[in-house]
């Protein structure tokens, strides 16, 4: 029987609704032209909401990478997030296109169809089976260091982080 971390599963909750914020922020209606010459309160405001995604998007990743480090690779869990991500992606490109909403002409099918070659259109996911094909690696590198050479690793990655 698995057990739930509640503390854990509210703040991944918390991290996707940071992500929603930012896309609503990021791709919503707001015009920033009008925005930076008129309200400068509205730009920092919308400045803000941005930010929120990269807290989010980080806070997410932690939080899986905790629970996949005790788990054995499964490239059951890989075809599972693919199958997953290709079906949804279908049928939401579906949906907007018989609803004629917003959808770029030139956005070809096979770009929903066939993401995986092309990692911009998925980055995300793209991102996170990376982590998962990887997290064998990453499991016996955890397990076999000392504790001042993983907060070397945190260190070095949190700052080469803050520069991308």
């Amino acid at each position: 029987m698995k057990r739930r971390s509640s503390n854990l599963e509210l703040l991944r909750i918390l991290s996707m609704f940071m992500i929603v914020v930012h896309h609503f922020a990021f791709h919503g209606t707001f015009d920033f032209k009008t925005i930076t010459n008129t309200n400068q309160g509205a730009l920092l405001a919308t400045l803000i909401l941005e930010s929120f995604g990269k807290v989010g998007v980080a806070i997410f990743v932690l939080i899986g990478a905790y629970f996949l480090v005790e788990k054995s690779f499964s490239f059951k869990r890989v075809m599972n997030l693919v199958i997953l991500t290709s079906f949804y992606s279908i049928i939401i490109y579906i949906i907007l296109r018989v609803l004629k909403f917003g959808i770029p002409n030139d956005y070809s099918w096979t770009k929903i169809i066939f993401p995986y070659p092309i990692p911009t259109n998925y980055w995300f996911v793209t991102s996170y089976i990376v982590m998962l094909l990887s997290m064998p690696m990453l499991n016996i590198v955890i397990r076999n260091i000392n504790q001042r050479k993983h907060i070397y690793i945190v260190v070095f990655n949190s700052l080469y982080s803050s520069y991308s």
